[in-house]
């Protein structure tokens, strides 16, 4: 039984370290995103400059 549970919270400190990893690139892409967007809205307006 002991070696069941020991195996059991083996994988879910496995999972969880997972699952923080994946947590982590997410907000990696989150951030990364946001700044593409800002750029683009400053492109945008930039070439509104531009064509007048």
């Amino acid at each position: 039984m002991r070696e069941s549970y020991d195996h059991l919270e083996e994988l879910v400190k496995e999972r969880t370290m997972q699952l923080e990893m994946a947590y982590k690139r997410l907000k990696e892409s989150e951030r990364d995103l946001s700044e593409a967007q800002k750029n683009g809205s400053y492109w945008k307006l930039e070439m509104g400059h531009y064509n007048r």
